[in-house]
């Protein structure tokens, strides 16, 4: 399986299953279990908050907000800043990922070492490193420069996530052998790591950001669930991912010359 998993250049409970799912290891966690670890925590999170947690989110926003005027200003030059972008994956760890990624390194990369894509997320020496494109420009669809990269990262840290929370995430920092956590491995987050769990993570980070900083970020799911099909030939069809595309148009397959097998996914 590779261990690079990369945000494609298109702009792109639980999660389920059509097959029976293996029995859990106690003490373990698939990546649908991490899924929950996450969102379990969205739901009616702002009305639990206490004061001090609502102002940490206040100067959180603010910050976010003072990066997007950076960022629409010279994104060059503060991509290229060793601090900038971990000082935003420590912000969004605070807010969406519960701490999980607070050993990931996030820094800009050459268009040459991504291969042209816009992130990458791999370990080195068991360290997790985030890579963002320092040419990175606007995506159509995005209001802004700021908002692609923001979506982005936040892309590459739906990836870090379950390299961290998930006992045998892609290229896990600490492997797991036991049969039944690779076979859910291969279930829920498939080849290259778009499958099912990091879309259902996708969609809701996409709306608690929404909801939280006031962003509109798109993650590139669309363009995600097609790599998806191409890496393993599965549509992703189950009633919990076609939920997390509501109000855009459905996953359908369509032949290409793209491909080995001359098929593909297209929404329509």
């Amino acid at each position: 399986m590779d261990g690079n998993m990369t945000r494609p250049i298109l702009h792109e409970s639980k999660a389920l299953s059509s097959s029976p799912e293996p029995p859990r290891p106690s003490g373990h966690h698939s990546p649908g279990d991490a899924v929950g670890l996450a969102t379990n925590s969205f739901f009616g999170q702002l009305s639990e908050w206490s004061l001090d947690q609502l102002g940490a989110l206040a100067a959180f926003r603010m910050t976010v907000d003072k990066v997007v005027e950076k960022l629409n200003k010279d994104v060059g030059d503060w991509l290229s800043r060793p601090d900038g972008l971990e000082s935003l994956v420590k912000i969004f760890d605070s807010i969406f990922f519960r701490g999980k990624l607070i050993d990931v390194r996030c820094e800009g990369a050459t268009p040459e070492k991504l291969n042209g894509s816009y992130g990458r997320t791999s370990t080195v020496n068991k360290r997790v490193y985030v890579y963002i494109n320092s040419q990175h420009g606007r995506v159509a669809g995005d209001a802004s420069v700021a908002i692609s990269v923001i979506s982005t990262v936040l892309h590459e840290c739906v990836h870090a996530y379950f390299v961290e929370a998930a006992c045998n995430g892609i290229n896990s920092k600490t492997p797991c052998t036991l049969e039944a956590c690779q076979k859910l491995l291969e279930q829920e987050l498939g080849k290259g790591g778009h499958g099912e769990s990091w879309h259902y993570l996708g969609a809701n980070v996409e709306r608690e950001a929404r909801k939280v900083l006031g962003m509109e970020v798109q993650l590139g799911r669309e363009a995600a669930a097609i790599a998806h099909f191409e890496a393993t030939g599965e549509v992703l069809g189950s009633a919990m991912v076609q939920n997390c595309f509501a109000g855009r148009k459905r996953l359908v397959v369509v032949p290409t010359t793209r491909t080995r097998d001359g098929r593909t996914v297209k929404f329509q």
